[in-house]
């Protein structure tokens, strides 16, 4: 199965173009990139307005501007109301007139794309799913940026696989 694996990232890998540039960072490598649990709206600061749009998303069909990892509050793999019930708690602790907290930023690991902590062919599926679906898999953009070009594609997938 793995020379499988490496024949078909080889063999993709040889449609780039000569222009195209891997970074030396790894596969299951920390990224340099951060994600910051709970900024639904991008804002760089945990507010109202993150709750306002963790419901928009939930209930009132706004599009998801951040992964669902960003959204993933309590850390249970998924994006549900229980977030938003836990950023609230999170808030509450800046009410009655005080800055709005920081987002607590922390690491991704390169090719972690299921966000479970780990880089293993579960990645590769989820990676697979998103690039043939559209469907976000849980971890964030960045961790899925195998070779750190800005884009998930399937360069990133046939790097995945020669993790393998």
């Amino acid at each position: 199965m793995k020379t499988m694996n490496t024949l078909i990232a080889l063999s993709a890998l040889a449609g780039l173009t000569a222009t195209t540039e891997l970074s030396a960072q790894k596969v299951g490598d920390p990224a340099s990139a951060m994600v910051s649990r709970g900024d639904a709206d991008k804002s760089g600061r945990l507010d109202a307005g993150d709750l306002k749009t963790m419901l928009g998303i939930l209930f009132g069909g706004q599009k998801q501007v951040v992964s669902t990892r960003d959204l993933d509050v309590n850390r249970d793999g998924r994006f549900d109301i229980s977030d938003v019930d836990a950023l609230g708690r999170i808030l509450e602790g800046t009410s009655g007139g005080e800055k709005p907290a920081e987002p607590r930023s922390e690491r991704i690991v390169i090719g972690d794309a299921n966000d479970d902590g780990k880089v293993d062919i579960a990645d590769a599926a989820a990676l697979s799913e998103y690039l043939g679906t559209g469907k976000h898999p849980k971890a964030p953009t960045s961790a899925s940026d195998v070779n750190r070009d800005g884009k998930v594609d399937v360069t990133d997938l046939s790097l995945l696989y020669l993790f393998f």
